[in-house]
C-alpha cells in the first residue's frame, strides 16, 4: 500500500511538472504566431508578399520595415495596418494601427481584450515603453495602458486619428545611437 501511495504522489508530482512545462513553453506564443528574431522570409512566408517596404527606416541603422495594409483585422476591427520592424537580430517591434469610430469606446475594448490575454496593466511599465517607442510610434497619446507577457512588452495607445497596439521584443530590442539616448527619428510605419 505504502508503495502505491508512493508511486502516485510521484506521478501527480511528475504531471503537475510536465503541465507547469507546458504553460511556460506557450507563455509568448509570438505575434501572429511569430517568435522575436524572426527573419524577414518568416514573415513573408506567414504573411504573403503584399508588403511594401517603409522608405521611413534609416539604411544607416540597419533596419527593415514591413508594412502590410490589406486583410488584416484585429478582435472585431476589420481594418487595420500591421507592421514589422527588423534589426540585425530579426524581429524586434510589431504592431497595429486601427481606425477607429469611438476612441473612448474601442479603446476601452481593446483594454479588456488584452488584459483577458496578457493579464493585469503594468503602469509601472509606461515610462519605459514609451521611451522605447521613441520613434516608433505616431502622434502624441491621449491614453497609453501597457502589459508585459514573457519577453515582450505591450503598448496600446490612442490619439486623435488611431489606436495602436504595439509589441516590444524586449530581449531583441536595439540601442539606436542618438544625441543623448534619443531615438531617430523612425516614424511612418
Amino acid at each position: 500500500m505504502r508503495q502505491l501511495l508512493c508511486l502516485c504522489l510521484a506521478l501527480c508530482l511528475a504531471l503537475s511538472l510536465t503541465a507547469a512545462g507546458a504553460e511556460e513553453a506557450s507563455a509568448w506564443k509570438g505575434i501572429r504566431g511569430l517568435d522575436w528574431g524572426a527573419s524577414k522570409e518568416d514573415i513573408v512566408a506567414l504573411e504573403g508578399e503584399n508588403y511594401a517596404e517603409t522608405a521611413s527606416m534609416d539604411e544607416a541603422l540597419g533596419l527593415t520595415g514591413l508594412l502590410y495594409t490589406e486583410g488584416i483585422s484585429v478582435s472585431r476591427f476589420d481594418h487595420a495596418y500591421l507592421a514589422y520592424v527588423l534589426g540585425e537580430q530579426g524581429l524586434f517591434l510589431a504592431g497595429y494601427s486601427i481606425d477607429f469610430e469611438d476612441a473612448a469606446g474601442d479603446y476601452d475594448y481593446l483594454v479588456d481584450a488584452l488584459t483577458s490575454l496578457y493579464g493585469p496593466a503594468a503602469p509601472e511599465k509606461e515610462a519605459e515603453f514609451v521611451g522605447l517607442m521613441r520613434g516608433f510610434s505616431s502622434g502624441t497619446p491621449a491614453r497609453i495602458t501597457c502589459w508585459q507577457a514573457d519577453r515582450t512588452g505591450i503598448l496600446l495607445t490612442v490619439d486623435d486619428y488611431t489606436i495602436e497596439i504595439l509589441y516590444i521584443g524586449l530581449d531583441y530590442f536595439p540601442e539606436l545611437p542618438g544625441p543623448e539616448g534619443s531615438q531617430p527619428d523612425t516614424t511612418g510605419l
